[in-house]
């Protein structure tokens, strides 16, 4: 009962944080600091985000689409590179050198190769934003396995356990909250560098609309696109922080209620 008063105190708390901000904003604009046209009002940019709301959820739902699967490739691919480098040092070894050289690389740099591999298709977008994303969850689940109680591993030496059973059932289950860990992180980056690639090559998705708009001078418009981003960015965090809280809730409150 006393979590869940706090959690609803909190809430308000933030909801009146953002009544505040609106509100300096309301006065900032009326104030005629900021020259007319460069920054619309909540006004403003409220009736912009309904005048465009038939069109937002067609563009919101291609760049969520286009940041879950790249989420999903980039995540399984990171965790399995960062899950063979913890366990198995020759293949640490061999491949380390190339992961190194490659994980510094940034991600919108890679735009011209992913258009002469790829075109300007969808699967440009997927293929930056997986790059992107993918390194998180490769440090995690290294970091992770490799991270794991020296203890933990003798007494599954102790009782007999063979390395395929220790991997299972002792670094598998240990790695897993830095692993959830990294796939939360990634999926912020996924999101961002997806909103990226499509301000760089507007095609279609929020962050085109947004391009769009700023180069047609809508103010009104690229205000109600950011806060469209805003909003599926917030929805996506939420959904994982939900998801965060019941997958590690076996693993103690440090984990599931901080998550």
């Amino acid at each position: 009962m006393k979590r869940a008063h706090r959690s609803h105190a909190e809430r308000l708390r933030g909801c009146a944080f953002v009544a505040f901000l609106a509100a300096l904003w309301s006065g900032v604009c009326a104030s005629g600091v900021v020259p007319e046209g460069q920054l619309p009002s909540p006004y403003e940019v409220l009736r912009a985000f309904i005048a465009e709301s038939p069109r937002l959820p067609a563009q919101a739902l291609a760049t969520l689409n286009r940041t879950l699967l790249a989420f999903l490739l980039g995540g399984l691919g990171g965790l399995g590179l960062g899950l063979g480098h913890g366990v198995f040092p020759l293949f640490r070894k061999t491949t380390h050198l190339a992961i190194e050289g490659l994980r510094p690389l940034p991600s919108v740099a890679l735009i011209p190769l992913g258009i002469l591999l790829y075109g300007m298709g969808n699967q440009l977008n997927i293929a930056i934003a997986a790059f992107a994303c993918a390194w998180p969850c490769f440090i995690s689940a290294r970091d992770g396995v490799r991270g794991v109680n020296p203890m933990l591993l003798d007494t599954a030496r102790t009782l007999g356990l063979g390395r395929a059973q220790t991997i299972r059932r002792v670094l598998l289950p240990a790695a897993f909250p830095a692993m959830v860990t990294g796939l939360r992180i990634a999926l912020g980056i996924a999101f961002a560098v997806e909103v990226s690639v499509e301000l760089v090559i507007p095609k279609q998705g929020l962050g085109a609309l947004a391009s769009t708009a700023a180069l047609a001078g809508e103010s009104g418009l690229l205000y109600a696109a950011i806060l469209a981003l805003g909003l599926v960015g917030l929805l996506l965090n939420h959904l994982l922080r939900r998801a965060t809280q019941r997958l590690l809730r076996s693993y103690g409150p440090q984990w599931s209620g901080g998550a």
